[in-house]
């Protein structure tokens, strides 16, 4: 049995052999990762904060898992991932790398490959509280990002209105079981609710958690989670002096020194 992400020495080496997964393949390839790249692999702790950028549309907010899943190369030409920008980079949007419904979510956002964003600031961690229908409810940011409403005549995102205010839900965007949590509450399209306060969460401690990040050789650092990591095969060597193994895996036969497996 492969150990767990937990169990990978910082600084391991692999060669990238496989992608078994032809949308994960294009997107890697689309910031360079393609079968031969040679690969650092790091589990490195990550803070969960949101982000406000400037976007094709207009300023919008991204949460952790979207600013993960922004490729971009930088006007000073380094590349990293929208959560690693700071306050004032901007570049353009060289690649998506995370999955398709969340990329979906992030072009209706005006965050598209190829156009070009501004990293503005850090967002606090907030909740909002809406009355809708008489009813009295709280959500997160992360859901809040993913509401889009119309103010007067002005399309935005729930997560950027911080008075109160009524407001006509315009489109829910998010897959399945997120689109099941706004049923829950009552969120649905065409409906009017009113934002009766943002509220910050004063106690709040930043989750932090590990990441598994990809290194490549010419600085480009590229988050991955556990089920794209379970989809490429990397080469490893066995050799003391040559690349160090991440995991265990799937062998071709102990006789080889270069061996096939799954990073877990």
């Amino acid at each position: 049995m492969s150990p767990g992400l937990d169990l990978i020495e910082p600084g391991s080496k692999v060669v990238l052999d496989e992608v078994m997964d032809d949308n994960l393949a294009r997107r890697l390839a689309g910031v360079g990762i393609k079968p031969g790249a040679e690969l650092h692999i790091s589990l490195e702790p990550a803070a969960e904060r949101s982000v406000q950028v400037l976007a094709k549309h207009g300023m919008v907010i991204l949460d952790p898992g979207m600013a993960a899943g922004v490729f971009v190369h930088h006007d000073d030409d380094h590349r990293t991932p929208v959560s690693e920008m700071f306050p004032g980079e901007s570049g353009y949007v060289q690649a998506m790398t995370c999955g398709a419904c969340l990329e979906d979510v992030l072009n209706d956002l005006g965050v598209q490959k190829g156009s070009h964003i501004q990293m503005i600031s850090h967002v606090k961690p907030l909740c909002y509280r809406l009355l809708i229908n008489n009813k009295l409810v709280q959500i997160t940011q992360g859901l809040a990002c993913k509401v889009l409403v119309r103010q007067n005549e002005d399309k935005s995102q729930l997560a950027m209105i911080s008075h109160e205010s009524d407001l006509e839900v315009m489109q829910l965007l998010g897959k399945n079981n997120v689109r099941q949590v706004y049923e829950r509450l009552s969120i649905r399209q065409g409906v009017i609710i009113k934002l009766e306060s943002v509220v910050e969460f004063k106690d709040h401690i930043p989750m932090v958690k590990k990441m598994l990040i990809i290194n490549t050789r010419c600085g480009s650092r590229i988050y991955i989670n556990n089920r794209q990591a379970r989809l490429m095969v990397v080469s490893i060597d066995s050799k003391p002096d040559g690349f160090k193994v991440v995991s265990l895996g799937r062998y071709r036969s102990p006789g080889f020194e270069l061996k096939k497996m799954f990073i877990r």
